[in-house]
């Protein structure tokens, strides 16, 4: 649904907004491969370490213009290389049979630590003052990134034990809470980009 918004308006919207019409295409792609590939009882472990670090460049590409001319360019700039780093040393093999929890787990601790800048952000009445229209609906989106990443933070950093301890019926009904929440995002970003002033 976000998509189908996002596309009807996207020569109205402004590139802080198109940036999450992109996140929710790739987002849906690669949950759509995944399902697909599983469905074929077929491995679908590489598709997460690409997910993780599109995304987080996803995120940092939507919060770097949100901030732009009230934060310096270094704060997303810095925050996400050193995430880039951390993953890289950690697993530059991108070995994809196992689950990826330490990626996983940087990741969304990334997007919480963004994601509550953004609230601060927000509320900052020289920000409100100055940007009050612009900002209509990117607390929505906002709100969306940051109960997904909070809620899944636990989940991503115990991802391998539920996998590998678990038995399979509680285990998917982890992933059923997680799918909640993507859905919770996804309801986010769809009421953000309606709510979003049209160029």
């Amino acid at each position: 649904m976000a998509s189908i918004i996002g596309f009807s308006n996207y020569r109205k919207l402004g590139s802080l907004r198109k940036v999450i019409v992109w996140y929710s295409i790739f987002l849906l792609a690669i949950q759509g491969s995944a399902s697909v590939l599983a469905l074929k009882s077929m491995n679908n472990m590489s598709l997460l370490r690409i997910y993780t670090f599109v995304d987080l460049i996803m995120i940092y590409a939507f919060y770097d213009r949100l901030f732009k001319g009230f934060v310096s360019r270094l704060y997303p700039f810095l925050l996400v290389a050193s995430g880039l780093v951390l993953m890289f040393t950690h697993d530059f093999s991108f070995e994809a049979k196992g689950f990826d929890s330490f990626n996983l787990t940087v990741k969304s601790s990334i997007a919480i630590i963004f994601s509550v800048s953004g609230y601060v952000f927000i509320m900052n009445h020289y920000v409100v003052n100055d940007r009050q229209k612009k900002l209509n609906g990117i607390d929505w989106i906002n709100s969306g990134i940051f109960l997904y990443n909070s809620s899944g933070l636990l989940l991503f950093y115990f991802g391998k034990t539920i996998f590998e301890f678990l038995p399979e019926e509680l285990s998917r009904y982890t992933w059923l809470i997680h799918s909640f929440f993507a859905f919770v995002m996804y309801v986010c970003f769809t009421v953000g980009l309606w709510r979003s002033p049209k160029r």
